[in-house]
């Protein structure tokens, strides 16, 4: 059954089976592991709601470092009353939750058993007054609950108890879920589908948004930038139901009367009215804003984001830069920034 083997021959075979085995080796240890989440980097989900008649956004931010959540952030921007011409208003305040930090004044009202009196937090005695007050009663700030909340997070759970709205299952949080919960769910399935996102606020409550997705391999796959307006009717405040990428031509920025083309403001909620203003725009070669958007992503994705060169005025685009895009984007170049920076630089 066995051949005898001449000695050096026994030698030469042992030293190929050493390279075939040494071969197979080096190959396993080259072989990527199979990843849980695309790519490392900040992947976030906030959602725009109309809470007891004002505007309010709650956000979470998964971080995801050698491809397990390294951390989680949650906050939420709230809305201030404001007169315009003596009419009811709001705008998102400048600070969210987090960045208030004591100044949000969670627990700050008056309360009859331990005799605390509401305090000017804005002043260094009251603020003082206040965190004593905290420290005594054995109470924490919206910031230091939400902390508790994130360190859950992290360890992947998700599912809260809560009592109309308030959670009661983590020890020292009693904050209010205003859908924390289901967006670490979405951020983190974000980060499973490699679908990054970033969001800004300008004027009163308009929201600006941009999304990328990448591929397994880490290609920029698609990009795409949206604005949710909103507005208050009699003191109530409703986000709109369409954004202007979904509103298309009946967002309307160019509506309005030009006697160079013989053109009146049309009624975009008619049929004939959306059609007048579709010819409009052919016939004085303008862009919708949802095909400017197009445009100036659909460059990034070919070119890369440090191709965009902008103005001197830090808002349009460099004269001649993209053909067709003339609308101010500022706003949205600065946005994309962020996004860059949550990708690790992934928009080129």
């Amino acid at each position: 059954m066995f051949q005898r083997f001449k000695r050096g021959t026994l030698i030469i075979v042992f030293l190929l089976l050493g390279a075939f085995l040494f071969g197979c080796s080096c190959d396993d240890n080259n072989k990527e592991m199979p990843r849980t989440y695309v790519a490392d980097g900040i992947y976030l989900e906030y959602k725009t709601l109309d809470v007891n008649n004002r505007p309010l956004i709650s956000t979470v931010a998964v971080t995801i470092k050698s491809d397990t959540i390294d951390s989680v952030y949650i906050d939420c921007i709230d809305s201030e009353e404001i007169s315009v011409d003596g009419v009811i208003d709001y705008k998102l305040k400048a600070q969210s939750r987090k960045e208030l930090g004591y100044l949000f004044g969670l627990h700050n009202q008056d309360e009859l058993a331990s005799g605390y009196k509401k305090q000017d937090l804005n002043t260094p005695e009251g603020l003082q007054i206040y965190k004593d007050h905290l420290l005594a009663q054995n109470k924490k700030e919206w910031f230091e609950q939400a902390a508790i909340l994130e360190a859950y997070f992290k360890t992947g759970n998700s599912v809260l108890e809560l009592d109309n709205g308030y959670i009661t299952s983590l020890e020292g949080v009693s904050i209010k879920d205003i859908a924390f919960s289901e967006l670490f769910v979405k951020a983190v399935a974000n980060a499973k589908t490699g679908t990054f996102k970033a969001f800004k606020y300008v004027n009163k409550y308009d929201v600006i948004s941009v999304t990328a997705k990448i591929s397994k391999t880490k290609k920029l796959e698609k990009l795409t930038l949206d604005v949710l307006s909103g507005k208050t009717s009699s003191g109530i405040f409703k986000f709109d139901l369409e954004s202007r990428m979904t509103m298309k031509y009946a967002y309307g920025m160019y509506n309005k009367d030009d006697a160079e083309y013989e053109y009146v403001r049309q009624d975009l909620t008619t049929a004939i009215g959306l059609e007048t203003y579709r010819a409009y725009l052919e016939v004085s070669n303008q862009y919708e804003w949802f095909q400017q958007s197009t445009l100036f992503t659909n460059f990034i994705l070919s070119n890369g984001y440090s191709k965009v060169r902008m103005a001197s005025d830090g808002e349009h685009l460099e004269e001649g830069l993209i053909e067709g895009v003339n609308m101010a984007v500022g706003d949205y170049y600065r946005l994309l920034n962020a996004l860059n920076k949550y990708m690790g630089r992934g928009l080129g």
